[in-house]
């Protein structure tokens, strides 16, 4: 991959949609990707809001063949199951595991396949190995992106990432799957923000055998993190502090205090990260965040 845009830019975001190119499947299975019109009050990954006028992204549901459909709320609204969107909030919360992906890489879950895709093009990328326990989600990703160069570096394993004796023993050629990974990226969890998220970082480490571990969210829950009371005392605002972050999570916050939904004014190294950020409203998933990331010294870059 080239030096990339902002991430936090429509630019970007058009830029992404691009790459992956398939606006529209459906299949027999229940699968349907279509296109969503977005609101502006949609939230960004770190700011409340995206842009201040529509837009269109592609979104992946998964409908229960025996049932009307399930909403992301439980009610049966006949659309299915969300299952992954190219959201702005989605593609950001990508960026940087994409941007650490080098060797050979693990992702648990391969939701609508971008991830997979994505990094796969990297030079840097020798192999790139996918655990999904849905037959339905393999067929789609198989099926709609045949024919993709990427796919030459990709190998898809049936089963739950949880299980790792059945994960490691074969993959949908029926051969062994050696642990060992570069990098490792899990996006399993149903909600963005998870305590699931920081408690499996030692077992997923340890079981696969990951060098350098990445999830959804990490960005988010470091920031919440850091807004902890026991780092009040503190002051994690400005240049001087940034710069004892490592090098990528450093340019990617800078990058998002450089756009200007994130910063009403043009000094944005004199305002907080804390103030421009939007807080986990949710305070029992926000307290445990915290303290589980706190303690977890396996959140490294």
């Amino acid at each position: 991959m080239s030096t990339p845009v902002n991430p936090f830019s429509r630019e970007y975001f058009e830029q992404e949609k691009a790459f992956y190119a398939l606006p529209n499947y459906t299949d027999d299975n229940g699968v349907a990707l279509r296109g969503w019109t977005v609101l502006p009050s949609f939230h960004g990954y770190l700011t409340r809001q995206a842009w201040a006028a529509e837009y269109s992204c592609p979104v992946l549901m998964l409908k229960d063949p025996l049932a009307n459909g399930v909403g992301g709320d439980g009610s049966g609204d006949g659309k299915g199951r969300f299952i992954a969107s190219l959201s702005p909030q989605m593609l950001q919360a990508q960026f940087v595991p994409i941007q650490r992906a080098k060797g050979r890489v693990l992702t648990l879950g391969l939701g609508m396949g971008y991830f997979l895709l994505r990094t796969a093009a990297k030079k840097e990328v020798s192999e790139v190995v996918v655990i999904e326990v849905e037959p339905r989600i393999i067929e789609f990703f198989q099926k709609a992106f045949a024919g993709r160069k990427e796919l030459s570096k990709i190998r898809i394993v049936r089963g739950s990432a949880y299980d790792l004796e059945n994960s490691l023993s074969a993959d949908t050629l029926g051969e062994p799957l050696q642990p060992g990974f570069d990098f490792g990226f899990v996006d399993i969890y149903s909600q963005l923000y998870s305590t699931a998220s920081v408690r499996d970082v030692r077992y997923f480490i340890d079981g696969y055998q990951i060098s350098r571990y990445h999830f959804l969210g990490l960005e988010r829950i470091f920031l919440e993190s850091i807004g902890a009371p026991y780092f009040r005392d503190t002051s994690f605002s400005g240049r001087d502090s940034l710069e004892t972050v490592p090098s990528l999570l450093y340019r990617f916050l800078r990058l998002w205090q450089q756009d200007k939904r994130a910063a009403p004014s043009q000094l944005i190294l004199k305002d907080s990260l804390l103030d421009l950020f939007q807080r986990e409203t949710w305070p029992l998933i926000r307290e445990g965040l915290i303290a589980d990331g706190a303690e977890n010294e396996d959140l490294c870059f």
